[in-house]
């Protein structure tokens, strides 16, 4: 688009030139004889040809442009493309590796949303692949699986300092959540009782799904 702009200006300042310059030179021309009157307007009218095709051409590419403006040159519709923001309070105590779940914030729908990064065949679960992959993705927040009790998975958190004092609200939300619905990936598991000490950023209790959601 810059180039064709570029190219319209200098047709159209290159059209003025000559119109003006043949103006000034047969200015100074004696016309009254017949031959030099019919080679001055002769010249006279093909400058006004040049200078009004580039004109023409320049208001007609102008006029496309405008009516039909180039598909490239269109911007992205920002408010449409959601991002996902991830915390940074949690970089020093968070690893993505191998995660099924992330909790992050959706500029698109102004709020946090749970977020599915990889599927994933629930016959191939465990209890104890699940307790890996968490502790593999929260180094500083160990989890230790105790039992199943029908649709409820019960766990413990021995060391919960990093995640109910040093996390935030946000980090441990993260955790909370992500944890919840890895751990819900498994046939029958509704609910996830948690054991730990009451701490500023997150409270022991069972959580399902839908303990976020309908927040």
């Amino acid at each position: 688009m810059n180039m064709e702009w570029e190219t319209i200006q200098y047709y159209f300042y290159a059209g003025l030139l000559i119109f003006f310059s043949l103006r000034v030179i047969f200015k100074f021309i004696q016309v009254d004889k017949p031959l030099k009157k019919i080679k001055f307007w002769i010249i006279w009218g093909l400058s006004t040809i040049i200078l009004g095709t580039a004109i023409l051409v320049f208001l007609s590419i102008y006029f496309i442009n405008i009516v039909f403006p180039s598909t490239n040159d269109k911007q992205p519709d920002l408010k449409k493309t959601p991002t996902i923001v991830s915390y940074p309070e949690n970089t020093m105590v968070y690893n993505p590796t191998n995660a099924i779940w992330l909790y992050s914030f959706d500029t698109l729908l102004k709020d946090f949303k749970p977020i599915k990064l990889r599927n994933i065949n629930s016959d191939t679960l465990t209890p104890k692949k699940i307790e890996d992959i968490i502790n593999e993705n929260w180094p500083k927040v160990q989890i230790k699986y105790l039992s199943t009790s029908i649709d409820t998975i019960f766990l413990s958190i021995p060391h919960s300092e990093v995640l109910t004092q040093q996390m935030g609200t946000s980090g441990a939300e993260q955790f909370m959540v992500s944890t919840t619905y890895t751990f819900t990936e498994l046939k029958g598991i509704k609910y996830v009782a948690y054991d730990f000490e009451f701490g500023d950023h997150a409270n022991p209790g069972v959580y399902c799904r839908s303990s976020w959601t309908t927040k």
